[in-house]
């Protein structure tokens, strides 16, 4: 096993005191001790070789992927949840290249994450791995958020993921892991096209859920449990011995999320959340076709030519709009930019009215459709226009 400075500790009297940079130093009683893991079984697992397969073609894809076709450094993103701890048991079984990491945040009682992050710790020892923990600020980060959406607002749920999801890659960036693995499976997938097709997402909303995504320049975030269930996981923590953490919200039915899962949903799994990998590869197939046709048309300096524009289909012009305010904006402020927000300005450029009209979106931008060209402008501190 490659070495690794792993989290300082010191045990005392059953507690284990763990420092990180993002945290100061806290006491965590031990939460149930955990036997032998039976990796061997894991290895005969169907789901487990899927999954270590999947992690080598993401990791070989990657841009600092280790040697014979994948298997880069990886650090495992873990919950103490049924799904992470699968990950987690499926790539041990595969490789030692790995890094386990408890990130704590501030949704949930000190008590119940407690217990989580000990689980977590225990099992890393138990497979001989090393882990590292970070605690993070969800309320803070919410209230960068709401700062940073111009009129849109702040979204906790999203928050303690941005909050997650930076932690994570720097943790990658501390441990020399120039990958993250996370334990988003079928199931996710699938209740997350719901939920965007219940809010009416694009083709975006619905491909969502990429094998990859770019955390930072040195890190790449992957997904290699799509191609197995719910289900699966908990099969394969059950085969290797490891009972894992419930989280009570994944019962909590006020949750859109698990309202579909308790619901409509309970019967159509696992045979519908398997096809929904194919549909949501499908989707996103279908939205760079849209956006290779936005960048063709992309304006001059903010500006398009109206009649140009007005000629193209509604999610072309959608997704020019979009681009635009991205480039401008920077990204800053696009939870804001939903359909509802875009819809009157695409109906003012399709119409057959001359006027000059003005719309004020998000993070201070302005666009104005006139009688032959479409303009979008940043205005500065434009959060505080009314």
């Amino acid at each position: 096993m490659q070495s690794i400075a792993p989290v300082r500790r010191t045990e005392s009297g059953g507690a284990v005191k763990i420092a990180h940079r993002y945290h100061r130093t806290h006491a965590v009683t031990n939460a149930r001790p955990i036997a032998a893991v039976d990796l061997t079984a894991v290895r005969a697992l169907d789901a487990a070789r899927a999954i270590a397969r999947d992690w080598r073609r993401l990791t070989a894809a990657g841009h600092q992927a280790g040697e014979g076709g994948g298997g880069g450094r990886t650090l495992v993103a873990c919950s103490a949840g049924a799904d992470s701890t699968a990950l987690l048991l499926a790539l041990a079984a595969e490789t030692d290249n790995l890094v386990v990491a408890y990130i704590r945040h501030d949704m949930r009682p000190r008590e119940q994450t407690d217990i989580d992050l000990a689980q977590m710790r225990d099992l890393a020892e138990a497979l001989s791995l090393p882990f590292v923990t970070a605690d993070v600020s969800c309320a803070a980060e919410n209230a960068r958020g709401e700062g940073n959406r111009g009129r849109g607002g702040g979204n906790i749920e999203a928050a303690a993921r941005r909050a997650r999801y930076h932690a994570l890659a720097d943790l990658a960036v501390e441990h020399a892991c120039p990958f993250v693995a996370v334990g988003h499976h079928a199931d996710d997938l699938l209740e997350t096209q719901i939920m965007w097709f219940i809010r009416g997402a694009s083709l975006r909303g619905l491909g969502s859920l990429r094998p990859t995504r770019t955390l930072s320049r040195r890190v790449t975030l992957i997904r290699p449990m799509l191609s197995v269930t719910r289900d699966d996981a908990r099969r394969l923590c059950t085969l290797a011995g490891v009972t894992p953490v419930e989280d009570r919200t994944n019962t909590d039915t006020r949750r859109l999320r698990a309202a579909l899962r308790q619901g409509v949903l309970k019967d159509l799994a696992p045979k519908a959340a398997r096809r929904a990998k194919v549909a949501a590869a499908m989707a996103r197939d279908a939205q760079r076709v849209i956006t290779d046709r936005a960048r063709d048309i992309r304006p001059d300096s903010g500006v398009w030519n109206r009649n140009i524009l007005a000629r193209e289909r509604l999610t072309v012009i959608i997704e020019a709009i979009r681009a635009e305010f991205r480039r401008q904006t920077r990204g800053v402020g696009m939870d804001a930019l939903t359909h509802r927000a875009i819809a009157p300005v695409v109906r003012a450029i399709q119409d057959d009215t001359n006027e000059r009209r003005v719309f004020q979106l998000a993070s201070g931008v302005r666009m104005e459709v006139a009688d032959n060209e479409v303009r979008m402008t940043r205005v500065e501190n434009g959060s505080d226009i009314p």
